[in-house]
């Protein structure tokens, strides 16, 4: 079984497998396992996240013994990180928002031709 939730990077939230990070808004995932990659948007994980939290929450009340501890502790802890991941794409803005389609484009790096003086003896 591997290392749960994080890697040394706080950037990147990793569930088995799956690895999550945030960028340009939006929350990419990648599987180890096949390499497949996708692309949510921020209101799907949180949804999802919901949906894991509550699970959790059933599992506790209602049939104890279904999960173990540590097992709760580790999808607890990547709920937590996932909200920070969240919050942090938020932060960088919607990709469908023009301000940020503009600094998209002001961010990128930029290739300028310089020609030599060289060439021209």
């Amino acid at each position: 079984m591997s290392v749960p939730y994080l890697i040394g990077n706080k950037d990147v939230v990793n569930l088995g497998p799956l690895k999550y990070w945030a960028e340009r808004g939006l929350i990419h995932c990648e599987d180890s396992r096949d390499s497949s990659y996708e692309t949510v948007d921020v209101k799907i994980v949180l949804e999802r996240i919901k949906a894991l939290n509550d699970m959790i929450g059933n599992t506790k009340r209602k049939v104890p013994g279904l999960m173990h501890a540590d097992e709760i502790r580790k999808h607890q802890n990547f709920i937590d990180d996932m909200v920070q991941l969240c919050r942090k794409a938020r932060n960088q803005g919607s990709p469908d928002n023009p301000d940020a389609i503009k600094d998209a484009k002001r961010r990128r790096p930029a290739t300028v031709v310089v020609p030599s003086a060289a060439s021209q003896f």
